[in-house]
């Protein structure tokens, strides 16, 4: 008779991120074996690879199983706990003059947003200069193909979080 162990296989202890963020989960096993990641709709990577990429909109437990050349199988499982913080970053200020420095205004930094429902700018008259519902999409300081004057514009945002709540703010930003 001979016995053979288990693969010995371990993930990182349970963790905690805020949803939007991406992490990376790595396994951690003595030796070679095939490595199959659950659940495997919720990973952004190879799932049979020992590192894989995520970025959970809901608390979740990630497993991972590990075979050895006897197909022996080892498991272990983490908790990722995905905090759900809203994140709009936008600057005060900025310089449209073609440099490739701060030459865009719009959302440089978000978390737990799920759409855009608007982003607008308004000049002091109270003119819609800009306006998009693309996060990515940034604002070059003109209108109508015209650069605006220098000064301050107001802006309005609103966001869908994850939880499905609409966020607004509004602010305003110079033209320097």
């Amino acid at each position: 008779v001979i016995v053979d162990s288990l693969p010995k296989v371990s993930i990182m202890d349970d963790t905690s991120i805020y949803r939007g963020q991406e992490i990376d989960l790595s396994v951690i096993s003595e030796s070679s074996h095939l490595i199959e990641w659950f659940p495997q709709d919720k990973i952004n990577s190879n799932p049979y690879e020992r590192s894989i990429r995520i970025d959970p909109k809901d608390s979740t437990y990630y497993s991972v199983k590990a075979i050895d050349g006897n197909q022996c199988e080892g498991f272990d499982t983490a908790l990722v706990t995905v905090y759900s913080k809203n994140v709009l970053l936008l600057p005060s200020g900025f310089t449209p003059n073609g440099d490739g420095i701060n030459d865009v205004f719009g959302v440089i930094k978000h978390l737990n947003v799920k759409s855009l429902d608007y982003f607008e700018v308004y000049n002091r008259w109270g003119t819609r200069v800009f306006n998009t519902t693309n996060i990515d999409v940034k604002w070059d300081g003109s209108y109508k193909g015209e650069p605006c004057s220098l000064g301050s514009y107001s802006w309005q945002i609103q966001i869908t979080n994850y939880d499905n709540e609409k966020i607004t703010k509004s602010g305003s930003i110079d033209i320097i």
